[in-house]
């Protein structure tokens, strides 16, 4: 069972709370996180269709610096959907290699945007994902005849988010996105985003897109969960 927590849209529009405010050129330490050499490891590419290109960096005029890529990873442009990733599988073997107690990937050993595009790169955390909905305009559109999420900065810079074709599988439509977060819940399930609707917990093996940002600002939005959890 799929459960949900959506994002608050009341005045306040906080699912999580910064304490720290962090610089756009400070970099916070993150603890606790456990690591995998897969220094000298390239991941297996399985499927020809999927192009490795980085893309180019969106600044979307983001409170806390945040910048973007303007694909998901291993798309070959910013209508493609890209591949579909297991949770926390560095090697794209189909595989959840994060072990039990290990509820943040985000620029670890885990993380399948790193570990492919190198360390400029991070899965986004769920701050990040917040700061989206809370701070751009988020609107249903067709781009190159591809649906999806076109997300407007305060800069009037933009981002397009392709429908996911895992809903297609699962509800039988396209008319929603989802992405990975680098975060999991209290149970250690893995969390998915959906820009309009919210927060899901996913099970680890299925296979989910991944929107990736700029390493450098993967804590910019450093902060702490609060109890909007709840039960996932």
């Amino acid at each position: 069972m799929l459960l949900m927590v959506c994002f608050n849209i009341s005045a306040q529009k906080a699912i999580v709370r910064r304490t720290n405010k962090v610089s756009h050129t400070q970099k916070t330490t993150r603890t606790n996180k456990s690591r995998i050499n897969h220094s000298k490891t390239t991941p297996a590419r399985k499927n020809k269709s999927v192009d490795f290109t980085k893309g180019q960096v969106v600044d979307l005029g983001l409170p806390s610096g945040t910048l973007w890529a303007d694909r998901n990873l291993g798309a070959a442009s910013i209508t493609d959907e890209g591949g579909l990733f297991v949770w926390g599988d560095p090697y794209w073997e189909n595989i959840s290699r994060v072990p039990d107690g290990v509820n943040e990937i985000s620029g670890t050993g885990y993380d399948m945007a790193q570990s492919i595009l190198g360390d400029n790169w991070c899965m986004p955390t769920i701050a990040q994902f917040q700061e989206l909905h809370d701070m751009c305009s988020i609107n249903k559109t067709k781009k190159n005849g591809v649906e999806g999420y076109l997300v407007k900065g305060p800069n009037g810079n933009t981002l397009f988010f392709p429908f996911s074709s895992i809903y297609k599988m699962r509800f039988g439509n396209w008319d929603y996105q989802l992405s990975w977060t680098g975060e999991a819940d209290s149970h250690g399930n893995p969390i998915t985003c959906n820009l309009i609707l919210g927060l899901y917990s996913w099970n680890k093996t299925d296979r989910v897109t991944i929107r990736p940002v700029a390493v450098n600002y993967v804590d910019s939005c450093a902060t702490d969960t609060v109890a909007f959890y709840g039960n996932y």
